[in-house]
């Protein structure tokens, strides 16, 4: 090559301006002309969107024509512009953006766990002659879908008694998810086993939140009104979300504990009503029945002091002796 260079010089006699200008040239040629960088690696979860970042510099040239692709695996791999598994999934920035923004990143939707792999970057510009650039390239990890994308909390026991209403709460935690459309479902005893919204036992016993409060403050609690001690047993809460995908989640169980009615409070008001009115005449009956009780032993006591004078005075065989009176005494007042 300097060889050559050498015999246009001394054909041509050029200018040292004209040299430095083609060295300027030579040197360009050789070098990395367009510098191309991305970011060493993404995490997503499946049926998400992958963000892949890339962007060039080339402030040595000024070229108006350029694209750029996309490969997996490896540098001029598989182009995933012209995979029919990856087209319908891919959004590129705009034609202005890549011009004038220097972008050549991609989003990737719906990603799956196979989508898992590296991806290289590479600019192309033509001119005089076409160059390249491409990027270390990105590594995009995606996890598998699990129900740990909505976190589910529950409180662990409820304990009321029979003929009250239980409240059973239910919050929900989606912070990397925004989907739109969502409901919940309550089952007793198992995950997936009997959905109590569809038993007509408890369905008319059933409160529910609101959409509001379901979508705004996350909550997906119930009150089970007029419980019975059949109703005893472990719910659990599920949430359920759809968008591109549907996804799930659900909390550990409440236990609900019911515990039969003992106590007055949960009688009617006529079964309280009439057992205060008993009590009452029960103590009404007692306290005349001992007064009239005081007045019999009051009697004893003034007919023992007249017979015990006329023994005295006269005849004692009409006498009334000191344990005659206690005993009868003790026997009045101990009926009492």
């Amino acid at each position: 090559m300097s060889r050559k260079l050498c015999v246009v010089i001394s054909q041509k006699k050029m200018k040292w301006s004209e040299l430095l200008l083609i060295l300027a040239a030579l040197q360009a040629s050789l070098s990395q002309n367009i510098e191309v960088s991305q970011i060493p690696e993404v995490n997503v979860i499946e049926g998400s969107t992958a963000n892949l970042e890339c962007s060039y510099n080339m402030s040595n040239l000024d070229l108006p024509t350029g694209g750029y692709k996309w490969y997996r695996h490896g540098l001029r791999g598989i182009d995933i512009f012209k995979v029919d598994y990856f087209m319908d999934r891919i959004t590129k920035v705009s034609s202005d953006e890549f011009l004038n923004k220097t972008s050549a990143s991609i989003q990737l939707h719906n990603v799956t766990v196979t989508d898992s792999g590296t991806y290289f970057c590479e600019v192309e510009f033509s001119g005089q002659k076409q160059i390249k650039g491409h990027g270390k390239g990105t590594f995009l990890n995606v996890t598998a879908s699990l129900s740990q994308n909505i976190e589910v909390s529950q409180i662990p026991e409820v304990n009321v008694i029979e003929g009250s209403t239980a409240n059973l709460e239910c919050s929900y935690n989606m912070s990397n998810l925004d989907l739109p459309i969502g409901w919940y479902r309550w089952y007793k005893y198992d995950l997936h086993g009997v959905d109590i919204f569809e038993v007509d036992y408890f369905m008319d016993r059933i409160t529910k939140v609101s959409s509001d409060e379901f979508l705004n403050k996350r909550s997906a609690s119930i009150q089970l009104h007029n419980v019975t001690v059949t109703d005893s047993g472990m719910y659990l809460c599920e949430v359920e979300f759809s968008g591109q995908k549907q996804i799930k989640g659900h909390g550990k169980g409440t236990f609900l504990s019911v515990t039969a009615s003992t106590s007055c409070r949960y009688f009617t008001i006529y079964h309280c009503v009439g057992a205060v009115a008993l009590g009452l005449l029960m103590s009404f009956a007692l306290y005349l029945n001992c007064k009239q009780h005081n007045q019999v032993i009051k009697g004893e006591e003034i007919n023992c002091a007249y017979k015990k004078q006329r023994c005295t005075d006269k005849d004692p065989t009409d006498c009334c002796t000191e344990q005659h009176g206690e005993e009868s005494l003790y026997s009045i007042v101990n009926n009492c």
